[in-house]
Formats: C-alpha cells, sequence, structure tokens
C-alpha cells in the first residue's frame, strides 16, 4: 500500500510582490502609500508564515485601495495558501481584471489546481506561460496538473522545460521524480530526488518519495535510510512511519517494525491497513494478544479487510480460539472464495473443533480451488478418516503422496 503514491509540490509561490510607493490617479498619493505600506507588511508576515496576520493586512490595504493588483494576488495566494480555494480564485480572477500579468495568472493556476479544476488550472498556467515564458515555477505547475490528469509523458516534457530554465528548482525536480517513477524509471526518478534534496535537504516530502522510490526498486536499505531521514526531519509523518514498518518487517525485523507501526498507528489512527500490518508483525513474534487486538482494530474501520479477517483467524486458531477462527474464516470465504487458503483454514478450525463433515466440505473446496497442492488432500485425507470413509481418504491420501511424498502428518496452516 502506498499512501502517497506522488507527493507534488510548489515552490513559496508563482510570485508574491512588494508595491512600489507612488502616487495613483485613481486614489490620492498618501492613500496609495498607506496601502502600500500595509500590503507590504502583510507580505513580511506571509513570509515568516503568519499567514491569517498577513490576510488581515492585505485586507486592510484593499479596504483603502480595492484595485490594487498587487494586494488582490497576494491575498488570492494567501487564501489558496488557507485551503479558500472559492475566494482566492475570485480575489485572483480580480486581480487579472486589473492586470493580466503572469504572476496573477500562475497563483491562479496553482488556485485552480489545489480545487481539482484541472482543465481550468491548465489554461491559467499556459496563459502565464504565454505572458512570460520563462516562468519555471508555471511549467512546474503545468506539469503537476498534465499529471494529475493521467498524462505523465506531456508533465515530463513540461518540468523538464522548467528544468532547462531553472536546474535547480527544488520543486520541480521533486515532481520530475515523481513523474519519472510513475513510469518506472527508478534511477533517473532517484537522481532527480537526490538533485531537489541538495537544494532544499529538509523536504521531508522529497525523502519520502525517494524512500518509495527506493522500495519499489528493490533497494530496501536505501528506502529505510531515506525513510528514516524523513521521519527525522517530520516526526509526525505518519505516512513514513507505516512505509518504514512495511521494511522493517519485510526485514523479519518485527521489533523495529512494531515499533514505526506503532507510532504510524497514533498519527493516523483511522488507517485500517497500519493496525493490519501491525497486527501481522505481532502475530509474527507470537504476541497473540496483541495480534488480535490490532486486527480487531482494523476490522472495526474496514470490516471486510480480507488480511486482518485472514491473520485473525490464523491468531484466534493459534491460540485456541476455535470458535472465534471458524466465524473469522467464514467471512474470509464468503469475501474470497476463489482463494483456497480460506476453505482450507477454516477446514482446519473445524477439524480441530471435532465437526469432521464440515472440514471434509471445505477440504474438498480447498482441494477443488488449488488441486495440485498437497496439504489439502492430505488434510482431506485426515477428515474422510475421521468420518469412517477409508476408500476416500486412501484416494486422498495417494493424490497427496503422488504431488508430494513429504506431506507432513497433521493438518496444517499457511499465514499470509
Amino acid at each position: 500500500m502506498n499512501y502517497l503514491r506522488a507527493i507534488l509540490a510548489f515552490g513559496f509561490s508563482f510570485g508574491v510582490v512588494a508595491v512600489s510607493f507612488a502616487a495613483s490617479a485613481q486614489v490620492r498619493a498618501a492613500e496609495h502609500n498607506k496601502a502600500a505600506t500595509l500590503h507590504n507588511q502583510g507580505l513580511a508576515l506571509f513570509q515568516a508564515s503568519q499567514i491569517d496576520a498577513a490576510i488581515a493586512l492585505y485586507r486592510q490595504a484593499l479596504a483603502i485601495n480595492p484595485n490594487l493588483p498587487e494586494a488582490l494576488s497576494n491575498l488570492g495566494f494567501a487564501l489558496d495558501k488557507e485551503g479558500k480555494e472559492d475566494e482566492a480564485i475570485a480575489t485572483m480572477q480580480r486581480a487579472l481584471s486589473i492586470r493580466p500579468d503572469a504572476v496573477a495568472q500562475g497563483n491562479l493556476g496553482l488556485a485552480l489546481y489545489h480545487e481539482g479544476k484541472l482543465d481550468q488550472a491548465i489554461e491559467a498556467f499556459r496563459a502565464a506561460l504565454a505572458k512570460d515564458s520563462r516562468m519555471a515555477s508555471a511549467w512546474n505547475g503545468l506539469g503537476a496538473a498534465l499529471y494529475s490528469q493521467g498524462k505523465t509523458p506531456e508533465a515530463i516534457e513540461a518540468y523538464q522545460k522548467g528544468l532547462e530554465i531553472d536546474p535547480h528548482h527544488a520543486e520541480t525536480l521533486n515532481n520530475y521524480g515523481v513523474a519519472l517513477e510513475h513510469q518506472k524509471q527508478y534511477s533517473d526518478a532517484i537522481t532527480a530526488y537526490q538533485q531537489s534534496l541538495a537544494i532544499t535537504p529538509n523536504a521531508h516530502e522529497t525523502w519520502q518519495n525517494l524512500g518509495r522510490a527506493y522500495a519499489d526498486s528493490g533497494h530496501d536499505d536505501e528506502a529505510i535510510q531515506a525513510y528514516q531521514k524523513c521521519v527525522n526531519i517530520r516526526p509526525t509523518n505518519g505516512n513514513a512511519w507505516f512505509e518504514l514498518g512495511r521494511l522493517y518487517a519485510k526485514k523479519a525485523d518485527f521489533d523495529d517494525a512494531i515499533n514505526s507501526l506503532e507510532k504510524s498507528a497514533t498519527l493516523n489512527p483511522k488507517q485500517a491497513e497500519t493496525f493490519t500490518n501491525l497486527g501481522s508483525a505481532y502475530l509474527q513474534k507470537r504476541e497473540f494478544e496483541q495480534a488480535t487486538e490490532s486486527f480487531q482494530k482494523a476490522l472495526a474501520l474496514q470490516g471486510d479487510l480480507t488480511a486482518a479477517l485472514y491473520n485473525l483467524g490464523l491468531t484466534q486458531e493459534w491460540k485456541g480460539d476455535l470458535d472465534g477462527a471458524i466465524v473469522s474464516f467464514q467471512k474470509y470465504v464468503k469475501l474470497e472464495p476463489q482463494d483456497p487458503r480460506g476453505p482450507f483454514e477454516l477446514g482446519n478450525s473445524l477439524f480441530n473443533k471435532g465437526q469432521y463433515a464440515l472440514a471434509v466440505d471445505n477440504y474438498r473446496r480447498a482441494v477443488a480451488l488449488n488441486p495440485k497442492a498437497a496439504q489439502p488432500h492430505y488434510n482431506l485425507s485426515m477428515a474422510l478418516l475421521r468420518t469412517g470413509n477409508e476408500k476416500a481418504a486412501e484416494a486422498e491420501m495417494s493424490a497427496a503422496r503422488k504431488i508430494d511424498p513429504k506431506v507432513g502428518l497433521s493438518p496444517s496452516s499457511s499465514s499470509q
């Protein structure tokens, strides 16, 4: 599972513009200068990440001079940063009606992108580039919008044009890496992420992207290092903790897997798959109570999560809760009727419960779904013996030995 297959990044802005102190034909010089002063104070607050305070000063400036295009454009950009896209778009459109420059067009494209209006965003980015073809941030925005539409080759072309203008634009390098990774060009994607990180070494999103690219290309150790760097910079990144946990579990380092997945679960308590993976790590350590609790939390969030149901059934079976295991496997079989493991494990639980006729029925289903597996034939033979059907039992034993002469002597389980 990937919570974040592509973390796109944008620079601080397409352009925030300070206002010069000059008289206006529409507003008296003193009022113009007061509005400009308030605007520039707001700009300083915005650059210090005091967004709400900046918005308040932009509004004060516009109360004095409603047609100050810089204040309108930068107010729109600040509103977009606050997630108020509708107001941001309207404000930027008003700025463009007064002065249709490339910066305002780019900011409008960004707000439209965040609103999910991709066609309009692309139109705005192209309008910005028509006014200033060397606006690297607009190429980045255009690439992001195209990528979000599934037009990855066109997105790559846009990113490349932006990087020709500014090869050190960290956000474009990150997004270029995302697009390359989507094309499974992992080596080039890793290079792009590394170049981005050389410019902005504390960009935790890019470290996360780098970790995913390493993991997807089979470089688990490097992936772990990248994800560790990500969580060192941003300890509240629950998705990175999740990926770290999965990688540790893959390496059979279950203690570190549990530690990472517990942190992810604390940060993202509504992610069912996190609890499923956490339960699996506990199950591997034979810590059955913790495993049961984790799987139950996963299923409380998503009742049809088959991996949690299956592994909960195994956990219940191994700790002797056969009634619970039977219920879990019955639910699993309904959700995954073509998976032979479901009726096989249900058969095992029924066999151990002494319900041999029902065990036979389920083992037969498992055999029908996977006739070339020796263990279901063997277990079916054992169940048939318990029902007194020795002839059929002998036939199934023969089939099992033909497939695997060393097939086990008792019903066994398999985990996923």
